[in-house]
């Protein structure tokens, strides 16, 4: 799916998390979490996890499994937005200082 919305995937490999980090409520926002056997019917978390993953493979990471396994959620707070996309690069920026 292409779309406007800008978002972070943290990976922490250290408690074998993968959180998405979204400004909308998730009802709103154009970036779903679905995962599917066929690589391009999944969504950009999945894709990105699975990817990452195989890079972990690749250097031998000891928990490339584990990232391989885990399945990415929505991070909760709030002080989600309701029908604002246009700020959206701004709270990526404020989430990643």
């Amino acid at each position: 799916m292409i779309c406007n919305q800008f978002y972070l995937i943290f990976f922490d490999l250290e408690n074998i998390v993968i959180t998405v980090i979204d400004n909308m409520f998730a009802e709103e926002s154009p970036i779903e979490l679905i995962n599917d056997d066929n690589f391009f019917n999944k969504t950009t978390p999945y894709e990105v996890k699975d990817i990452f993953s195989k890079y972990l493979k690749m250097v031998n990471h000891p928990k490339y499994r584990q990232i391989e396994n885990a399945l990415p959620h929505r991070l909760d707070f709030d002080w989600k937005t309701s029908g604002n996309s246009v700020d959206c690069g701004v709270f990526v920026m404020h989430h990643m200082g």
